[in-house]
C-alpha cells in the first residue's frame, strides 16, 4: 500500500524574480501560442475556400473573442470576490458565509453565460 505523499508549497516571492515569472507564465504564453497557430491554420485553410468565407470566420473570431473576456472577466471576479470571503470567514471563523457567496457567485457567472449566449 502506498502513502501518499505531502504537497510541497512554493514561496513565490523568495528567489530570482525572473525565474519566478516565467514558471507562472508559461503555461498562458503556451496557450495564446497554440490559439493564435490554430487561428493562423484555421484562416489558411478557410482562404482556399474564397474570400467570403474567410471573412465571415475572421468577423466571428472578434465576437466569440469579446464572450470569452467577458466570461473570463466575470469567472475573475468571482474567483477573487469568493476568495475575500474564504480568507474573511476562516479569519473571522464564519464558515457557513462560504458557501453562500460560492453559490451566489456561481449563480451570477451561470446566468451571465446562459443570457450572453441565448440572445
Amino acid at each position: 500500500m502506498s502513502t501518499p505523499q505531502a504537497t510541497a508549497h512554493r514561496n513565490w516571492t523568495e528567489g530570482p524574480v525572473l525565474r519566478n515569472v516565467f514558471e507562472l507564465a508559461w503555461p498562458s504564453v503556451l496557450s495564446m501560442t497554440l490559439m493564435t497557430a490554430f487561428a493562423i491554420t484555421n484562416a489558411f485553410f478557410l482562404g482556399r475556400l474564397g474570400t467570403i468565407p474567410l471573412a465571415a470566420a475572421i468577423s466571428a473570431i472578434f465576437v466569440v473573442w469579446m464572450i470569452q473576456s467577458v466570461v473570463q472577466i466575470v469567472t475573475s471576479g468571482a474567483t477573487a470576490a469568493t476568495t475575500n470571503v474564504i480568507v474573511e470567514s476562516i479569519r473571522h471563523a464564519t464558515a457557513p458565509i462560504i458557501t453562500s457567496v460560492s453559490t451566489y457567485c456561481s449563480g451570477v457567472t451561470s446566468r451571465l453565460l446562459v443570457s450572453v449566449y441565448t440572445e
